[in-house]
C-alpha cells in the first residue's frame, strides 16, 4: 500500500537557501541528493523504530548521518539539527501511519526541494 505524505517545502528550502555559500564548495546535486535521502531515511527508520523497537536500523540510519558529516565537514556542525528537526516536524504525522515502511519515493519540486514522500507501507 503507498501513501503520499506532505513534507514542509521550507525544510530543504531553508537549509539549501541558508548554506548555499557552503554548499557551493560541493557538487549541490550530489549534496542535496544525499541531504533528502538521509532526511527521508531518518523518517522511515524513526516510524519503524516506533512500531518493532528494532534499534539495528536507527543506528544505521544514524551512522549515515555521520558519513553525511563527515563527507561534507563545512557542514557537518548543521546537518544533524536539520535531519532532527525534519523528524519532529512530522513525527506526529509519522505516528499515525500505524505500519512499517519498506520503500519511499521522494517528491522533488524543480528547484530540487523535497515536497512530498510516497512511502510504500508493509499490508
Amino acid at each position: 500500500m503507498n501513501i503520499y505524505f506532505y513534507i514542509d517545502p521550507s525544510w530543504s528550502y531553508q537549509f539549501l537557501t541558508r548554506h548555499r555559500k557552503i554548499i557551493a564548495n560541493y557538487d549541490f546535486f550530489t549534496f542535496s541528493d544525499r541531504f533528502i535521502t538521509t532526511g527521508i531515511n531518518v523518517l522511515m527508520a524513526y516510524n519503524n523504530y516506533q512500531i518493532s523497537k528494532d534499534a539495528t536500523l536507527f543506528s544505521t540510519t544514524l551512522d549515515q548521518i555521520n558519513r553525511l558529516c563527515d563527507d561534507y565537514p563545512l557542514l557537518g556542525q548543521y546537518i544533524p539539527q536539520a535531519i532532527s528537526q525534519l523528524r519532529m516536524i512530522h513525527q506526529d504525522a509519522l505516528s499515525s501511519i500505524n505500519r512499517p515502511i519498506v520503500n519511499y519515493q521522494p517528491i522533488i519540486d524543480d528547484m530540487y526541494i523535497l515536497t512530498g514522500v510516497v512511502f510504500t507501507l508493509v499490508i
